[in-house]
């Protein structure tokens, strides 16, 4: 047999997967001899053996590479003939340089080969807090850099012991050339430490932790706060069950009623206090492990400040081996909730945790290795049997959005203030970060800018476009337009402003790697308009270039400004003043009447005087306005309460709709809600109840949606309609304008790799800035 030379190139998720170590084992198999190397654009293989063989070997890599991999390309080249001949295959050295197009692992949830040596008594790494293989463990929080080697891995300063490092270059283990390899002995220790920092008890061995393990259910079991060093960073954990300590936990943690996560310790007692589907139970337990929304049961067990004002507990299963094993230590679900104070970003250095979290924490569990990037907890509901993402982080970054087109230059899109992420994009491969925040702060502001570095080295692009909105006050615009004197590069970039609504419906496009055009349907809060006035209730006809705006709500004032999200029974007297005029006081509904006089007062004097206060379009508010005049709620204590539970108040209700005249204003037709404001006073009026006012309205918006869709599509011969904006996290709208559409003949298109709220903005500012240099 003639022995043959190739060169076989590959890019994709080909590092952190044991995809080397596989390529070894195959080539072994086969007979060939050569090498394979990571790069800095993936995997080289060389490889010499017979032709047939190495024909084989390529349609193995191909067909059965590692479950956590993904190949984007793969070339088989001849080789240039200058290397070998060799005596074996073997793995060598990364190599350093060159273009830099390789792709990162996400962090992998600990594997069942792991989790079975971690509670076996006869295993060297039993109770190991930080097992690990080259199928599980963190990848994208302790990289620093690439190639991806433990050099370059916050593992570094972790020698491995003589039997680690036998396993590390043993072709057969399954820890061959696993980078965060490491155990009791030469491995990070975790410690159970006093509110003050002082140790109580360190690990390093098995009774340690068998010792830290006992002492860590026992606190928790009589309503101790602890703070838990995780993947990505810390998380607060307490009693689920009991009262007193999620109360507790409310009251230093400030905050007051947004609900709180619940780790369970298998699919089995996650469906004792939520209604499983199929997919759920399934979905709960893969590598990402994401915090799922899913319905209570009514007799769930949990206290009633876990989420005491919704009918969902958000989910998840244990993915650290700590988790683990503490979940088999308990008898009960935890809170696991993240490590901060409201509105800022999650902690994750041990001594910033010590310090910032003893208002909140009694203990802590830390851990020896360090965290590199900050993540918090991936966030999902289930629609339509597929993943509907609400927060994308953990475990889903860093996985790229492959685009519908190549990409005319480099962007980097700073994304907007309210749910941050930015978008690093280059070619086809859009590089979504994980949730940053609110950028309202100087901690989350930190995290943004340590985001835009991090993903600027792991990919080295130096972005040509810089996309930002249009608000000129979001700190994500300034830091475009007037960046720190330390980012040099931003001031040599080129700066393309892009219409949030559009941003948002642009994400919509290539997150479904459609290119439109499209009816955009753009549904949320807050959103800088062309006009310099807040939209919020937009349709659109839209591609990645250009949009047109086509329809919207008639505008609305906003007394207070910002204060009136906050406290939306301001909206509904907005509502009211602008339906009703001089009459106003005839309309207000009893939970508003029993508002204070004088806040009253105020309040309408200044819509008697109004034009020096904001205008919005915004659907976000017109929800706000009726969960307040409905008395579902008054004051919103956090972002987004109001719709939720004007939503869940009617939900599984079948109301006629209300109706919603639409009027032409010159191009632009505008969705009037006169007659919604008058049906409702009446309504509340005749005794009907808040549940059914809710049925009528959503069912009358989804009406009023499809109908313009559906005249648009035929103006203009478009057959799709994107969903897209944070009024689209509520299912029964998203539901019913889905079916509506589709009874129509129009196809829609949802979100399903990145949020449909401001989390994906920065995807649709990267695409739609790119779109409009090529041009």
């Amino acid at each position: 047999m003639r022995t043959v030379s190739r060169q076989i190139l590959i890019e994709g998720v080909v590092q952190g997967v044991g995809f080397r170590p596989f390529v070894y084992k195959e080539a072994h198999a086969l007979g060939l001899t050569g090498y394979v190397t990571n790069t800095a654009q993936g995997v080289r293989i060389l490889v010499q053996g017979s032709e047939k063989r190495i024909e084989k070997f390529a349609r193995t890599i191909r067909s059965s590479a590692p479950p956590q991999s993904v190949l984007e390309s793969m070339s088989v080249q001849p080789a240039d003939g200058n290397e070998g001949p060799f005596a074996r295959f073997q793995i060598r050295e990364s190599v350093p340089g060159g273009e830099r197009v390789v792709r990162i692992s996400r962090d992998l949830a600990v594997c069942d080969d792991c989790l079975a040596e971690l509670t076996d008594p006869r295993n060297r790494r039993y109770l190991y807090p930080f097992i690990n293989c080259t199928n599980c463990g963190p990848r994208f929080t302790i990289v620093t850099d690439i190639p991806y080697d433990r050099a370059v891995t916050t593992m570094r300063d972790f020698p491995m012991c003589a039997d680690c490092l036998r396993e590390y270059e043993d072709p057969g283990n399954r820890r061959f050339h696993a980078q965060p390899n490491a155990c009791h002995t030469c491995g990070p220790k975790m410690s159970l430490k006093a509110n003050n920092g002082t140790i109580i008890r360190e690990g390093g061995d098995k009774e340690a932790m068998e010792d830290i393990l006992a002492r860590t259910a026992s606190l928790l079991a009589g309503g101790a706060i602890i703070g838990v060093k995780g993947l990505g960073g810390y998380r607060v954990a307490c009693h689920a069950g009991l009262e007193s300590a999620v109360g507790l936990l409310r009251l230093r943690k400030r905050r007051e009623e947004k609900p709180l996560a619940v780790m369970v310790r298998d699919q089995a007692a996650a469906g004792r206090i939520v209604r499983l589907q199929k997919y759920d139970a399934a979905r709960l337990a893969q590598v990402d492990t994401p915090i799922m929304l899913l319905p209570k049961r009514e007799h769930h067990g949990l206290a009633a400040g876990v989420a005491p004002d919704s009918d969902t507990f958000g989910v998840m299963l244990p993915g650290t081996p700590f988790e683990h094993l503490v979940m088999r230590r308990i008898g009960f679900p935890l809170i696991m909730t993240s490590a901060n104070f409201s509105d800022e970003p999650i902690v994750y250095r041990d001594g910033e945790a010590l310090g910032y979290l003893q208002p909140i924490c009694d203990f802590f569990l830390t851990g020896e290795r360090p965290i590199h990037t900050r993540t918090d907890d991936s966030v999902l509901r289930r629609f339509r049997g597929s993943d509907y993402p609400i927060r994308r982080s953990r475990g889903a970054v860093p996985i790229p959005v492959t685009l519908p087109e190549t990409l005319s230059a480099p962007v980097l899109a700073v994304g907007a203030e309210l749910k941050n992420t930015i978008c690093l994009a280059e070619g086809r491969s859009a590089y979504v970060s994980q949730h940053i925040g609110d950028l309202k702060n100087r901690e989350t502001f930190t995290a943004f800018t340590e985001s835009i570095a991090h993903f600027m080295t792991l990919c080295a692009v130096r972005p040509r476009i810089i996309a930002h909105d249009l608000h000129p006050q979001y700190l994500s615009t300034q830091f475009a337009l007037d960046p720190p004197p330390s980012h040099e590069w931003v001031v040599e970039a080129l700066k393309l402003p892009v219409q949030h609504h559009h941003a948002h419906i642009v994400s919509c496009l290539a997150d479904n790697e459609a290119k439109g055009p499209v009816i955009g349907i753009a549904l949320d809060g807050t959103g800088w308009g062309e006009d310099e006035t807040v939209w919020g209730g937009e349709v659109l006809v839209a591609d990645a270039r250009s949009f047109t705006r086509r329809a919207c709500f008639s505008r609305v004032v906003m007394p207070g400004g910002d204060l009136a999200i906050k406290e939306p029974w301001r909206m509904a007297l907005a509502y009211c003043e602008a339906v009703f005029g001089k009459n106003w006081s005839e309309a207000i509904t009893k939970p508003l009447c029993e508002l204070p006089e004088q806040k009253l007062a105020v309040t309408m004097a200044q819509l008697s005087s109004s034009t020096s206060l904001p205008r919005t379009s915004s659907c976000g508010r017109l929800f706000d306005a009726l969960a307040a005049m409905t008395g579902v709620c008054m004051e919103a204590r956090y972002e987004g309460q109001p719709a939720i539970m004007f939503e869940q108040a009617g939900r599984g209700i079948r109301a006629a709709p209300y109706p919603f005249p639409v009027e032409r204003k010159g191009d632009l037709l505008t969705i009037e809600w006169d007659e919604l404001f008058r049906m409702t006073v009446h309504d509340m009026r005749a005794g009907v109840p808040a549940g059914i006012i809710s049925a009528r309205f959503h069912e009358g918006l989804a009406d009023v949606l499809a109908a313009i869709t559906v005249k648009l599509c035929r103006e203009t011969g478009i057959r799709q309609a994107a969903l897209s904006g944070g009024c689209f996290m509520n299912m029964t709208l998203l539901s019913a304008l889905v079916s509506k559409l589709e009874a129509e003949g129009v196809t829609p298109l949802v979100h399903r790799r990145v949020p449909c709220n401001d989390g994906g903005i920065a995807l649709g500012q990267a695409v739609a800035a790119a779109a409009r240099l090529r041009d």
